[in-house]
């Protein structure tokens, strides 16, 4: 395999002033992103990792942008003769690597991932050189192929071609050389002085070299201002959108006649998704972590949760409703749950208590709960809150038990418990608030805060700079919005959004399609169905889910097609088991399924757990997002 690429950024850029006026051509930005990071993060995920750059004019400064870049070997040539010299003689600087075999790119080609895993995989027996059909636009080298696609003239034209003709491409700037072939190179431009290489290798078209036409992926040729405004018009960024269906993963039920919940449904738009896309399995839970939805968002992410969980959602739910923790301080869960007569969990819920009255019950409970340890109680959303405590122990020491996965169960043996001297003071202190907030209802049930999910303030490098896309995350819920703020990405509060069944779906489609215009990925989260599995209601996850594919996933569909045509990709998919039986998660592999853009069927039927188990592929929620972007060993 050839892993080794030449980059010729030598030349003084005089077409392009006065932005290069004190940067090299190849430092200048497209699309807000420098002409060089764009070859970089191509080489980098087609797998070529040893760089040769060759320098002249500002040279100091190319050293000086690609210093401390991981995942590259980057050296430098430097060309001191670069004015009075052209492309031959930096090329043939690099003439060991050449006679190694190399990619051969000019410094002023502009291109995305897929353009070098496009030529990744083509042939490595013959030299190939990288080009598109002309058109009217084209200028410069012109290569001339026969039916063979070898090719057997190379014309300089210094004017765009009016009729381009049958046969003829536009040079992209990058070969793909064998080592013989290299050698060869490396000789002729010897003899050759101050000549461009692309005239010398004209020179010796009896040595055949191939055209390997990049039709479908994007690139563009920058010598002046106007290069630059054409290429930002026409640039064809990729629109990833993926709807995470939150514990939308179940087991079959009695009164769906046997069915699961995904089953059951009609859900027609993503059933033709399912029909026509890659549908799979994702591993979203691992071992010594909780099967819970934030584990499995960080991996959608691109997180590695066995990393990157931080015991508990709580902080990230803190860091959404602008509550940022000290050193020394942790952050809880606090929900209000309302209990029977007998002391037991009768709805994790509190009956999905009402805005104002969960205030009133965190404000009274601020003025009148005296502890030992200091703390402060933040109402959230509904009946979800957050405690922020004065503390030396650490969340690993403490054991909770989630409301959610003890309905009926009496709270007495559910006390919070720690391990150690100052976990176990913490715990006390727990348990007597839960005691001192519980006060009686008017139909006999009692209400009281219920703290879990201990976590210290996170830490998630940028989703930017993860995945070279810019991220919107949509959700109802303050611990996906954390997640998202955390991760730098857009994290809007959505009117009308529940985190229930009576969400509003067409104010998430319309703040979707609003993020799109700006960012090139948006993640929705649906909450419903987790909550209707929650209630153990699988006829309420039915109409959540026929609901979702009507109002959002159908409309996202069409307007995707419609807005994006030929550049983007819908996943849709569950984050964990849910299970209407009995209300609790399960550590399952969900089902997923991508569509769009460059995405072949697999003829799965359908979508839904046995289908996506049916379709024999496996894969960790971590490498999702390089997967379903084709990048890393991903579907493109």
């Amino acid at each position: 395999m050839i892993d080794t690429a030449v980059i010729l950024n030598a030349g003084l850029g005089s077409r392009l002033r006065p932005l290069t006026d004190d940067v090299p051509k190849c430092l200048t930005e497209v699309n807000g992103k420098r002409i060089l990071d764009w070859q970089l993060d191509a080489l980098r995920w087609g797998g070529i990792k040893n760089i040769i750059i060759v320098v002249g004019y500002l040279g100091e400064k190319i050293r000086a942008a690609t210093s401390g870049l991981s995942g590259l070997n980057i050296t430098f040539i430097e060309n001191p003769d670069y004015e009075k010299t052209s492309s031959g003689h930096s090329a043939w600087l690099a003439r060991v690597a050449l006679s190694g075999g190399c990619y051969l790119i000019e410094g002023d080609i502009v291109f995305d991932h897929t353009f070098i895993r496009h030529l990744a995989a083509a042939s490595e027996s013959v030299p190939l050189w990288a080009a598109s059909r002309c058109d009217e636009r084209s200028e410069g080298a012109i290569l001339v192929a026969d039916e063979t696609d070898r090719i057997t003239d190379i014309r300089i034209v210094g004017s765009r071609i009016e009729s381009p003709e049958s046969g003829h491409y536009k040079s992209a700037g990058v070969m793909k050389i064998p080592a013989d072939y290299g050698r060869k190179l490396g000789r002729w431009l010897e003899d050759a002085g101050a000549c461009f290489k692309d005239e010398v290798i004209g020179q010796h078209l009896e040595e055949p070299v191939y055209l390997q036409d990049m039709d479908g992926a994007w690139w563009a040729e920058i010598d002046t201002p106007d290069d630059i405004r054409s290429a930002e018009t026409s640039f064809p960024a990729m629109k990833y959108a993926v709807i995470i269906l939150d514990g939308a993963a179940d087991g079959p039920r009695v009164e769906l006649g046997g069915k699961t919940p995904l089953e059951a449904a009609q859900m027609p738009a993503l059933q033709g998704m399912a029909r026509t896309g890659r549908v799979g399995l994702m591993r979203t839970i691992y071992p010594g972590l909780p099967a819970e939805s934030i584990v499995a968002a960080l991996g959608i992410l691109g997180y590695n949760p066995l990393r990157y969980y931080p015991k508990g959602r709580a902080s990230f739910e803190a860091v959404a409703n602008d509550i940022y923790l000290d050193e020394g301080e942790l952050a809880f869960r606090c929900n209000i749950i309302a209990l029977d007569q007998d002391g037991r969990i009768a709805s994790p819920s509190a009956h999905q208590i009402d805005e104002a009255k969960a205030s009133e019950l965190i404000e009274f409970c601020n003025a009148n709960i005296k502890l030992g340890l200091p703390f402060r109680l933040h109402h959230g959303q509904g009946y979800r809150n957050i405690l922020v405590m004065k503390t030396s122990a650490r969340p690993d020491d403490l054991t909770f038990f989630p409301a959610h996965e003890n309905f009926m169960t009496d709270i007495s043996g559910l006390m919070p418990a720690g391990r150690g001297p100052e976990a176990s003071a913490l715990a006390g202190e727990l348990g007597n608030m839960i005691r001192l907030s519980r006060f009686g209802t008017e139909d006999s049930q009692s209400l009281c805060l219920w703290p879990w999910s201990a976590a210290a303030m996170p830490y998630l490098p940028a989703f930017g700079r993860r995945h070279g896309l810019d991220g919107a995350l949509i959700s109802s819920m303050d611990f996906m919005r954390g997640i998202g703020i955390v991760a730098k990405m857009r994290a809007d509060k959505v009117p009308g959004a529940t985190g229930y069944a009576d969400t509003n779906l067409y104010a998430k489609l319309r703040y979707a399609k609003n993020a799109f215009r700006f960012h090139d990925a948006v993640f929705i989260h649906i909450n419903g169905t987790d909550e209707a599995s929650h209630a153990r209601d699988a006829w309420l996850k039915v109409s959540i889910l026929e609901r979702t594919d009507k109002e959002l996933i159908g409309p996202l569909l069409e307007y995707m097609e419609s807005r994006y045509h030929g550049r983007y990709r819908i996943a849709i998919l569950s984050d964990h088991y849910t299970f209407t039986e009995d209300g609790t998660h399960g550590d399952g592999p969900v089902p997923y399924v991508i569509y769009g853009t460059g995405i072949s069927s697999d003829h799965a039927d359908g979508f839904s757990e046995v289908a996506a188990a049916d379709a024999g592929q496996t894969i960790k929620s971590y490498e999702f997002m390089d997967f379903m972007t084709g990048r890393g060993d991903g579907i493109a």
